[in-house]
């Protein structure tokens, strides 16, 4: 069975849409890095920064991983897309992220 998706105060569903300031600054870091054409084991560091960020900011509003996942996904396929970075090393990159994010979400649990 399905946890129901977490809820704020008022009522409204935590999301996850980057508006946290630490993950969209990262995220745009990771984007420009990618549209430099950079090697994917040269944005190590700023794979591992907004993989850490989101998953921060997830444990912080109680949500779960897979809603992480998906919304990191979505915010580094629409910024990456919008930035115009090669569609490959969007795929490869997206996959990095996930990895870098689960290993986050629960390190220290």
């Amino acid at each position: 069975m399905l946890e129901p998706t977490p809820r704020n105060s008022i009522g409204a569903a935590y999301t996850m849409d980057a508006t946290n300031e630490r993950a969209r600054v990262r995220m745009e870091r990771l984007v420009s890095a990618a549209r430099a054409k950079r090697s994917v084991e040269l944005l190590h560091h700023e794979i591992r920064d907004v993989a850490m960020a989101y998953a921060d900011d997830a444990r912080g509003t109680k949500l779960r991983a897979e809603q992480c996942i998906i919304s990191l996904k979505r915010a580094w396929t629409t910024s990456a897309d919008s930035a115009g970075v090669e569609r490959p090393f969007v795929s490869e990159i997206a996959a990095r992220l996930v990895t870098a994010c689960v290993e986050e979400f629960y390190r220290d649990t």
